[in-house]
């Protein structure tokens, strides 16, 4: 089991290669010779801004001094998240194997590591989980059982709700609201079921959270004006809060846009995949039949990680980014790998898409608050974001 354990990390690892090189061409996306889907490359990361210089001084002095002071602190919470996925019966030696594994490689990488974004560090991490516990425990979904639950909670409170949407007495603003709040339906979080259930019974009573939309409402008003007609690529997110993505979707739909929906190829984390998407709209008849007449579209990121990967983006993708006037991106992963600019060296290097760009989403990690202050948009944790990038 060794042997197949390190075998297969170095195969997802032998990917560092591509990511680097500089000749992959993503002009079709944006309009930036030297494009990093991320904030900051690894020896330039960091929470703060203090934390960003000293590590970028620390790889000036060297790579083995980055490799053995820095990368430590950056791998822990990522190799942590690896580790406390919701595995019944664990095997301590099987995990000792698979750290071993990652760290050797790492070892084997560490001078193209610092070049590295940390989404596409979580980008392989993540494709080593999805293998390790494939082989180790015959697990293909590790998150399976959080994403019924998730979805089963989700599903009542739509059924509940949905009656009240279609008879007009929920406003684009609070149906936008709706969508932006389940955001926090992420396993990750964890308190995800409490909050969940909070959230459900909320919108169950139908108290929408409008006051957490405090420095949004302007962007919330011209959404509404100016998105009518219009055809959209919407970039899902969670299982559970697909749901209540609906819900807006539904009232896209009705205002005469056309929306190109999307999920993961593979399953990561609870995130939903293109093809548990196709089976809830299969659930929802007037979203069904939007499909049926191509107003509505699924399609496959091509991505197996917590976000939009660049590297592995799909065809179908590519095709609907061209066809697309927007896009709307939900989520933190989505947020971070659709960088408004690139931080380096105390500069901000901002990006120039193709396309508008808007962020809907939960402000809920630590790294993300640090990315948004860097913009110059300070939101305290817990709140809402729903920005356009132009």
């Amino acid at each position: 089991m060794k042997a197949v354990i390190t075998e297969s990390i170095q195969g997802v690892f032998n990917q560092v290669d591509l990511m680097l090189d500089s000749s992959r061409d993503y002009t079709w996306f944006v309009d930036h010779p030297n494009y990093i889907p991320d904030y900051a490359v690894l020896h330039q990361m960091g929470v703060r801004m203090r934390d960003r210089y000293i590590n970028g001084c620390t790889y000036a002095m060297g790579n083995s001094a980055w490799y053995r002071w820095v990368w430590p602190r950056l791998m822990a919470p990522v190799q942590r998240l690896l580790l406390e996925a919701p595995v019944a019966t664990r095997n301590p030696a099987y995990d000792r194997i698979f750290i071993e594994a990652i760290n050797t490689v790492c070892y084997d990488r560490r001078r193209a590591l610092p070049h590295l974004s940390y989404t596409a560090l979580f980008d392989l991490f993540s494709q080593c989980a999805d293998q390790y516990y494939r082989l180790s425990y015959g697990i293909d979904d590790v998150y399976a059982a959080d994403k019924q639950v998730q979805s089963r909670m989700a599903y009542d409170c739509y059924q509940s709700i949905h009656p009240y949407v279609k008879q007009g007495k929920r406003t684009f603003k609070q149906l936008i609201c709706m969508a932006a709040t389940a955001n926090w339906m992420d396993s990750l979080e964890m308190q995800w079921k409490s909050k969940t259930e909070a959230l459900c019974h909320q919108y169950a009573q139908h108290t929408v959270p409008v006051s957490k939309l405090i420095g949004c409402e302007s962007v919330i008003s011209q959404l509404q004006m100016t998105t009518p007609g219009k055809t959209l690529l919407y970039e899902c997110d969670n299982h559970g809060e697909v749901w209540f993505d609906c819900l807006l979707v539904e009232w896209l739909l009705d205002h005469g846009c056309s929306v190109i929906m999307t999920g993961k190829e593979k399953p990561v984390v609870n995130d939903v995949t293109a093809h548990e998407l196709a089976a809830i709209i299969d659930q929802i008849p007037a979203l069904s039949a939007a499909m049926t007449t191509g107003k509505l579209q699924v399609i496959s990121t091509g991505s197996c990680m917590t976000g939009r990967s660049i590297y592995t983006i799909s065809n179908a993708y590519k095709k609907a980014y061209a066809s697309a006037d927007e896009i709307w991106v939900k989520g933190q992963g989505n947020f971070a790998s659709t960088p408004m600019a690139h931080w380096r060296w105390g500069r901000l290097h901002w990006y120039q898409y193709k396309k508008p760009v808007v962020f809907l989403m939960v402000v809920k990690a630590n790294l993300i608050q640090s990315s948004l202050s860097l913009l110059g948009m300070n939101r305290p944790k817990g709140a809402i974001l729903i920005h356009r990038y132009e």
